[in-house]
């Protein structure tokens, strides 16, 4: 008996192992943009994909991009041996998780940006999509600071550039 794609699926979750080969870690570690965007795109953009089976492929290299993301993301906060940025990151990670609940209830314990959701079941795919690939671009890696406690000024620049696309 053989393990057919549906099965294969499962095995998404292994995506961290690519970061094996070094080439693909220096690439997500200095661009760690690119897996987020690649996760949001074939994640929550898979619900574009009419065909049930080929989504559920979509969705998968979703989650391979999303783990590597998660895995480097844990990965650059641990380098830092800062427990302030450790207690910030847990905290914001347990708030989505618990926002993501609450907007899974409010909408009948369906999520509204899950690929199975569109127009007609009360999806909010686009807009879902549209969030998260801003949020992907525009977040980066914790720069842990100096003694006198200033960061560089890219930081600055980028968090003016977050204010003025919010407004």
């Amino acid at each position: 008996m053989g393990i057919s794609g549906y099965e294969v699926c499962a095995a998404s979750l292994m995506g961290p192992f690519l970061l094996v080969f070094p080439y693909s870690k220096a690439l997500f570690t200095k661009f760690p943009q690119i897996p987020r965007v690649l996760a949001c795109a074939f994640g929550v953009g898979a619900y574009l994909v009419p065909d049930p089976a080929q989504r559920l492929m979509t969705v998968s290299v979703g989650v391979i991009f999303g783990t590597i993301s998660l895995a480097l993301e844990i990965w650059n906060i641990g380098k830092l041996n800062d427990p302030v940025i450790v207690k910030s990151y847990a905290t914001s990670y347990t708030l989505g998780l618990i926002l993501s609940s609450i907007s899974k209830f409010a909408f009948w314990t369906n999520n509204p940006i899950w690929p199975i959701m569109n127009k007609e079941t009360g999806g909010w795919n686009g807009t879902g999509l549209i969030i998260g690939l801003i949020a992907a671009l525009l977040t980066k890696v914790p720069v842990k600071k100096d003694v006198t406690g200033k960061e560089d000024d890219d930081d600055e620049k980028s968090t003016a550039t977050a204010i003025l696309l919010l407004c």
